[in-house]
């Protein structure tokens, strides 16, 4: 919104040309961007291209806002590196220029670039017209503010085309100035016209019938759950979908798109429709099981209309509304229809994975049916675990998308996948069970087992031990790794100078192989990093390490693409999406871009929808302190605000097993620790790190940043998340021996990181967070209540008097305010912890 339609341009802090020109220790001059923004504002001085604003004010505005975007872009850069002062300067410029625009050119320019129904802001006559804002390039587009005055004018049209004035204007005076007043009614005969009126004003009172019977039963929010007649509820409310739908095919006939206000007369049905069903009391059946039943009621109308499908069953009701109304936009329905297939699918699977499972497990009899043969008793197992991990993974994504607790009635599932939703128990039962049955075979049987599924030396291993090695197949709590290397050390003790057995190449079952794959040749760098790759040891092993470290960054950044500027985002178009199925318990699908790339959509499930924010603000601040992280970016796809990334191919998970990192792993671990804290980060587990394939590694899913700001602490038992961080892992495993031969911790890597935050701007820090900033305050995000009692007692206030703004100031204030003691906090947490080094961090920083 702003310099994001028909511009490309888009801020990059670089170095500005002939930045360091200027004399020794003198402040260098202004950039030659700016000189060419102030000749393009004014036409003076040195430059090219002059547009005249009078003859052309849209040609004018696309060659000014390229230029001031990259003078603002320059400026930040001088600003940052010499302490110089032109930001200002550039934010001047722009708004003298735009503010002495006539509010004629000023809408002609807006609509222009995107913005709908300019003539609806700037009615007050304030000094300021808002659209000077909404355009001015010194100002990110997409920020909340730019974003309210769209609102303003979308909310001023809403009433216009609901039959109401704004300002004593009519959305005929409207149309009149948009130049888009409807044509003359088509010569048909009076007959032929008054037909098509009859039925739209016939269909109109159907809908106000529709709209009172409904009234009279949809019930209310204080009602008692069995007051309720649910049936007799749901066929109302299919009457008034019916009704209204009606009136949509009625409107759209060619001689009643004719009528003179036709457009206010749908917006006026569909807003008291909108009304009547937004006060719908429905019966919750989540965690009520007495009741459901009864919701089965209500939702098994509603499948019964002709237009539902067993995958439109799968949504919650008002979802499956929305979907029935011909009035709802297209883009919404369609979303609603990707979301419907999705959680079919997931359905489907779910039955699938459950019925492979159960062909060998039975979880309610706790028994099993294995091969007795020692010889096929390792590919059977093989198979129980890639079933089991299925299934238990499928059950995991089901139980945020099709179970009670997302408003889907089981018997719709039953239906389109039966016995998907019946109970299959979990990894730590299976085990259980497998214990107890395990327990009736020799343990010869088991070693001969364990040993054909990849153990060496089990002739050595007790029964738990071989038990639990043949049971992390499917348990991700158990390691095949540690399980070897506890047996591996056995045998070596009975066996003084014997070989140590290699690590297993088998991977448990269920799960993708890891293979060890060597990095791209970096610049620099002897010889190419490997992701496993052991510590360097003896003669030159520093040097080594070092290399091992810069190849290491290299790969992870090689994977990366470069950050689109915004512009490039919003111009992106997505084919259909497919679901992901890569983990995690959000919604998550796959499309093909207008780019030729492949970009991961994750719509923002929560109430205030501040989840984007947040993951595309933990992305932008992991990447401003030098980190590699994938960027996100926030949009609407398919009518819904969502979380869009691109997708890196050829990675794999990074294994959750200290002994397994390298040097150059756990060196990364602590940079990318400073980020974490910078950001907030406390989810950022193993399972959030992904192995490139040159070897480097990067964090992914961004989206709890920030979600405990102002209260977390940085502690190596801090887990607000409930689950322990890979650096949290790290340092218990250094100070427990559990790291591989020769890797170690050392405090110090984590300067550098430290220092590109300490020389950021803390201007540039609060842009970057902004957006989650206000968007957090406005949505409520979880730290909101935190950062409203902050600004409470800075403002001397009572909570209930803090605005929204003022909340998000106030997170940006805490943001800087972390970033100004953050070489402190680590020095301290590494000098508690027991590691001499850390205290050098203060002295790095003087």
């Amino acid at each position: 919104m702003g310099t994001n339609s028909k511009s490309s341009h888009q801020a990059y802090v670089t170095e500005p040309a002939g930045a360091a020109d200027g004399e020794a220790g003198a402040p260098p001059e202004p950039p030659p961007s700016y000189q060419n923004a102030l000749y393009l504002a004014l036409g003076q001085g040195e430059g090219e291209g002059y547009i005249d604003p009078e003859q052309d004010p849209v040609g004018w505005y696309e060659a000014f806002a390229a230029a001031a975007t990259q003078a603002m872009a320059d400026a930040q850069w001088l600003d940052a590196q010499y302490g110089t002062d032109y930001v200002p300067m550039v934010k001047a410029l722009t708004v003298q220029v735009l503010g002495d625009l006539s509010p004629e050119q000023l809408r002609e320019i807006a609509a222009a670039d995107g913005f709908e129904h300019p003539a609806l802001v700037g009615m007050k006559n304030s000094a300021v017209h808002p659209l000077v804002h909404w355009l001015d390039p010194a100002y990110p587009a997409g920020i909340a503010s730019k974003n309210k005055i769209q609102a303003v004018a979308q909310t001023r049209y809403d009433e216009l085309a609901a039959g109401g004035t704004v300002g004593g204007m009519t959305l005929a005076d409207l149309q009149a100035i948009e130049g888009a007043a409807k044509p003359a009614p088509p010569t048909a005969s009076g007959a032929a016209q008054v037909g098509a009126a009859a039925d739209v004003f016939t269909a109109l009172g159907a809908i106000h019938e529709a709209v009172a019977a409904y009234e009279k039963v949809k019930g209310y929010h204080g009602a008692h759950s069995q007051a309720s007649p649910e049936a007799g509820k749901a066929q109302a409310l299919l009457a008034l979908i019916n009704a209204e739908n009606t009136l949509v095919d009625a409107a759209a006939a060619d001689l009643a798109a004719s009528i003179p206000g036709i457009d206010g007369v749908l917006a006026s049905a569909k807003k008291s429709v909108d009304t009547a069903i937004q006060g719908t009391h429905t019966t919750s059946f989540n965690h009520q099981p007495h009741l459901v039943p009864k919701a089965g009621e209500f939702l098994g109308v509603l499948a019964e209309h002709p237009d539902s499908t067993p995958a439109t069953a799968l949504l919650n009701w008002d979802s499956q509304v929305a979907l029935l109304r011909k009035s709802t936009p297209a883009d919404k329905r369609e979303q609603l229809l990707v979301s419907a297939e999705n959680r079919a699918e997931l359905a489907v699977n779910l039955a699938a994975s459950r019925a492979a499972l159960t062909g060998t497990y039975d979880p309610q009899g706790h028994s099993f049916d294995l091969p007795q043969d020692p010889a096929q008793l390792p590919a059977a197992l093989d198979a129980l675990g890639a079933a089991a991990t299925a299934h238990y993974d499928n059950a995991a994504k089901a139980a945020y998308s099709i179970t009670a607790a997302a408003g889907v009635h089981p018997d719709a599932v039953e239906k389109l996948a039966p016995g998907a939703l019946k109970p299959a128990g979990d990894a730590n039962t299976l085990t259980k069970d497998f214990r107890t049955y395990a327990k009736g075979l020799s343990v010869p049987t088991l070693r001969e087992t364990a040993t054909a599924a990849g153990l060496e030396h089990a002739e050595v291993a007790t029964r738990a031990q071989l038990q639990n090695y043949l049971a992390a197949g499917w348990d991700k709590s158990l390691s095949r790794k540690e399980i070897s290397a506890e047996v591996n050390a056995k045998h070596l003790a009975k066996n003084p100078g014997a070989a140590p057995a290699a690590s297993p190449s088998k991977a448990p079952a269920g799960a993708a192989p890891t293979p060890v794959k060597s990095a791209a040749p970096v610049k620099g760098a002897a010889a190419p990093v490997k992701a496993g790759a052991a510590p360097a040891a003896g003669f030159g092993a520093q040097r080594k390490n070092l290399v091992a470290a810069l190849a290491h960054a290299g790969a992870a950044h090689a994977a990366l693409p470069e950050r689109l500027p915004a512009a490039e985002v919003k111009s992106l178009t997505f084919g259909p999406g497919k679901s992901a199925n890569i983990g995690g318990h959000h919604v998550m699908t796959l499309h093909q871009g207008s780019d030729g790339g492949t970009w991961l959509i994750k719509p923002d499930d929560t109430p205030g929808q501040w989840r984007v924010s947040a993951d595309a603000g933990g992305s932008a601040g992991y990447a401003a302190g030098g980190l590699a992280a994938i960027p996100v970016y926030a949009r609407a796809v398919e009518g819904k605000l969502s979380s869009v990334q691109p997708l890196i191919k050829g990675t794999s998970p990074f294994p959750d097993q200290p002994s397994s990192w390298s040097q150059a792993d756990v060196d990364h671990l602590v940079r990318c620790q400073v980020g974490a804290w910078m950001i907030g980060d406390h989810d950022s587990k193993p399972g959030n790190l992904l192995r490139t394939a040159g070897g480097g590694l990067i964090p992914c899913d961004y989206g709890a940043s920030f979600k405990h700001y102002g209260q977390d602490k940085f502690a190596v038992d801090y887990q607000p998340m409930e689950v322990q961080t890979a650096f949290q892992t790290m340092i218990k495993a250094h100070k427990g021996g559990k790291l591989a031969a020769g890797v170690s911790v050392n405090p110090l890597v984590a300067h550098s990181v430290i220092k590109k935050y300490e020389q950021m701007p803390d201007a540039q820090w609060r842009s970057i967070l902004h957006e989650a900033a206000h968007r957090g305050a406005a949505g409520d995000a979880p730290w909101a209540a935190t950062m409203r009692k902050r600004a409470a007692k800075s403002l001397g206030v009572h909570p209930s008097q803090v605005t929204a703004a003022h909340t998000a100031e106030a997170f940006l204030d805490y943001a800087v305010e972390r970033k100004a003691g953050l070489r402190a906090t680590f020095a301290a947490f590494f000098t508690s912890a027991g590691f001499h080094a850390g205290s050098h961090l203060k002295t790095l920083g003087s």
